[in-house]
């Protein structure tokens, strides 16, 4: 009699070592993919903080901006100390709490609804450390802005004591200010051109406090929001339209006395638009 033939002869099973290895394969394939799509939305999560933090620069960069542009000088024969432009410098870098002081119109940096936005005020920007105010809203510390009228006040008023700040955002920890040389500006002829190397001051001091730079260069540090990383570092040139006025015995660009009351030849112009030397022929 025959025997019928056993199911299954022939047939090879995968061995343990074979099973270990595909496992590992597996495991070797799904980790590297992983990673990989970790590092994609690591990096798509860092490119989008950063640029909600230049965003976010640009914002309060353009509110001093406007603030800087709208600034006031009265149309008088002299300089005025009340209307001058203050910069307490500390230092440069992350690490700068510089104070910066001027006198404007407008609500920009204060508001359209502040009592002082209709009249020329001075207004104060500084950064506040954490902790330094016990106030509601400015425990977390950041950039700042104090803001005070010129007439009526009291005679034992101090703005360090008497008006609160204002918070314009809590992540700048660094704010580092720079003013345009005035010797830039106060040659007699036009206003320094792009060509022109400019000089720029980290101090405003003595006579210069009566007066208003041409320019400021605004630097910002923003807490990156990541541990071990520094600050980052927004800068900007801000303009002072009406810095003229307060050069005017000085015969500054843009704001010259005139040539027939100082005995002055007034500057010729050539074809290329610059000012000709005294005694030179065209």
């Amino acid at each position: 009699m025959r025997r019928p033939p056993a199911t299954g002869t022939g047939l090879r099973g995968l061995t343990l070592i074979e099973l270990l290895l595909a496992i590992t394969l597996m495991a070797i394939i799904a980790s590297v993919t992983y990673f990989s799509f970790s590092a994609a939305t690591r990096a798509w999560r860092t490119g989008t903080e950063a640029a909600n933090s230049l965003h976010h620069a640009d914002y309060v960069l353009e509110q001093l901006a406007m603030g800087l542009r709208s600034a006031y000088y009265p149309d008088a024969a002299r300089p005025s100390g009340a209307y001058g432009l203050t910069l307490t410098d500390t230092g440069d870098g992350e690490t700068a709490r510089d104070t910066l002081g001027w006198v404007k119109l407008g609500s920009a940096l204060v508001g359209a609804d502040a009592s002082v936005a209709g009249t020329p005020h001075r207004v104060e920007v500084s950064v506040l450390d954490p902790g330094t105010s016990d106030e509601p809203g400015l425990a977390e510390g950041g950039l700042a802005v104090s803001a005070w009228r010129l007439v009526a006040l009291p005679e034992d008023f101090d703005p360090r004591t008497s008006v609160k700040p204002m918070l314009l955002t809590t992540r700048v920890v660094g704010f580092n200010c720079r003013v345009l040389d005035p010797e830039n500006n106060l040659q007699e002829g036009d206003a320094p051109s792009i060509e022109d190397e400019l000089k720029w001051d980290d101090a405003w001091e003595d006579d210069r406090t009566n007066r208003l730079p041409f320019a400021v260069e605004l630097s910002l540090y923003l807490d990156s929001g990541r541990e071990r990383e520094p600050p980052i570092e927004v800068k900007r040139i801000v303009e002072i339209p009406c810095a003229p006025l307060s050069w005017r015995d000085k015969g500054a660009a843009g704001g010259r006395t005139d040539p027939s009351t100082t005995g002055r030849t007034a500057p010729t112009r050539t074809t290329s638009g610059r000012s000709a030397p005294q005694g030179t022929k065209r």
